[in-house]
């Protein structure tokens, strides 16, 4: 990945001891993913999938009969977590349509 004003123009290929490094627009470092632009839609939008995934499974708990303190417990351990993980480093970035 490219950062500042060698994005613009970027060398036809980056070598290290003799192997060719690829570019990339965007990867994911410790569960953050990054991209090139230095926004967070790339990560808003996997965590947002992420987490309607694991709803689905909250919804299947709700109509098992489940009581409301196990529901809690699920949310804060499974949802809750992939929700919060990250923001730290980029809720200040976040517009406000991404916070929502």
């Amino acid at each position: 990945m490219i950062f500042g004003s060698l994005q613009k123009n970027p060398p036809a290929s980056l070598c290290v001891d003799g192997n060719v490094i690829d570019t990339v627009k965007c990867f994911k470092l410790l569960g953050i993913n990054i991209s090139d632009d230095v926004r967070w839609n790339a990560h808003v939008d996997a965590s947002c999938a992420e987490v309607a995934s694991r709803l689905y499974f909250l919804k299947i708990l709700k109509r098992s009969g489940l009581s409301q303190k196990d529901w809690l417990c699920f949310y804060k351990s499974v949802i809750r977590s992939v929700i919060e993980y990250g923001c730290v480093v980029c809720h200040h970035n976040l517009t406000t349509a991404q916070s929502d």
